[in-house]
């Protein structure tokens, strides 16, 4: 197949800087369409291989792939990982192809084949999520009452970082749910999806670097990056900075009529300006680099009316970008067409951000604040 390649690695020469190759972070983005025929479906994991194949040989440290890339993006799609889990037992098992396990390690696989992390999109997968009461008691007997069994059968949205040695580095379940989301899925939650919010993983050259990862809506949210800032720690000084990520991973699953008819008539083009926007911002007030890849869509068709748009029309906005601060946007997908973009950056840039910016400084300060309040109390 043949894939339309956006961008370059070439890093433009900068004043005063010395080029150094371990500095540098390459990135690759991979807009594509979301597989209506599950993980081992035509357009899941062929295409996957596909694109990382294609990434590598341009020797990136990285590939992300979108929001329900790999279980599909409609209710349908995400009902049918139900069917396909519920009532399983010993004497009529699960296919293994069906297996997150499984699929996980093909990915896996398929990382350590051609030298390249990747970010797996999102899958849907069935899962407990009752959170324990503080004042709730063990439940010692072995028959689950009913109350479990239905909080075995929610359905969550999850994305694996898998490295480039085949090892899965850190994972998320989506919190922030987008609204017609909420009647099928369930928002993640620390208590029942416990994860670092930051991971290590290590670029090609060997630098080392702490990533967060983020899902689509969950951008809206300035929340969601908080939730990956720590305190560092207590050997270093008391005006240290916060602890963060250097580097933010977004899939998503974003159409350009998602702001409904109510937002479409007074702009249509309102999701592209939202992605630029946040996307750009949350990378600047976290000091850190945002890769978002969202999923590829069709153009809106010559003979329809765009004043009749409604969000049950899946039309792609693209907007797949790589952003950080002092350099802005240093690549954006513009269409909904399949896409994988190349998006190159020194990694120096973040510490001068925040030489400068001082966001992690400030953020320190008003932590210290209320935490005196509540010693106070």
């Amino acid at each position: 197949m043949a894939i339309k390649v956006q961008g370059n690695f070439n890093l433009p020469p900068v004043s005063g800087i010395q080029a150094d190759k371990q500095y540098e972070y390459r990135i690759a983005c991979a807009q594509v369409l979301p597989s209506e025929n599950g993980v081992k479906g035509e357009g899941g994991l062929d295409k996957l291989e596909q694109y990382a194949k294609e990434a590598a040989k341009h020797e990136a440290d990285v590939i992300v792939f979108p929001e329900y890339f790999l279980t599909g993006a409609t209710h349908d799609s995400w009902h049918a990982v139900r069917d396909t889990y519920a009532g399983n037992s010993p004497q009529s098992p699960i296919d293994p192809d069906d297996d997150p396990e499984h699929f996980l390690s093909l990915i896996g696989d398929i990382a350590k084949k051609n030298d390249i992390d990747i970010v797996a999109g999102t899958v849907v997968e069935l899962g407990s999520h009752h959170i324990p009461h503080r004042n709730e008691e063990p439940n010692d007997d072995d028959d689950e009452n009913e109350t479990d069994k239905e909080h075995d059968q929610k359905l969550f949205n999850t994305v694996y970082y898998i490295t480039r040695s085949g090892e899965i580095a850190g994972r998320y379940t989506k919190r922030r749910l987008w609204h017609p989301e909420r009647s099928v899925l369930s928002p993640g939650h620390e208590l029942r999806h416990e994860a670092p919010r930051t991971f290590e993983i290590t670029t090609r050259n060997g630098k080392k670097l702490s990533a967060g990862i983020a899902v689509c809506w969950d951008l809206a949210f300035p929340e969601t990056f908080r939730e990956m800032f720590d305190l560092p720690p207590s050997s270093h000084s008391s005006k240290a900075p916060l602890i963060g990520p250097d580097v933010v991973f977004a899939p998503t699953c974003w159409y350009a009529t998602d702001a409904g008819k109510k937002g479409l008539r007074w702009n249509p083009e309102s999701e592209a300006a939202l992605l630029d926007s946040i996307c750009l911002t949350r990378a600047i007030e976290n000091e850190c680099v945002l890769a978002m890849t969202n999923i590829a869509g069709p153009p809106c068709p010559p003979d329809k009316d765009p004043n009749s748009l409604s969000e049950d029309d899946a039309i792609g906005v693209g907007r797949t970008c790589v952003c950080a601060p002092f350099a802005g946007c240093v690549g954006r997908v513009e269409s909904g067409d399949e896409t994988l973009l190349l998006a190159a950056l020194d990694l120096r840039i973040l510490q001068d951000a925040r030489d400068i910016y001082r966001v992690r400084h400030d953020l320190r300060s008003a932590w210290s604040t209320e935490q005196a309040k509540v010693d106070s109390r």
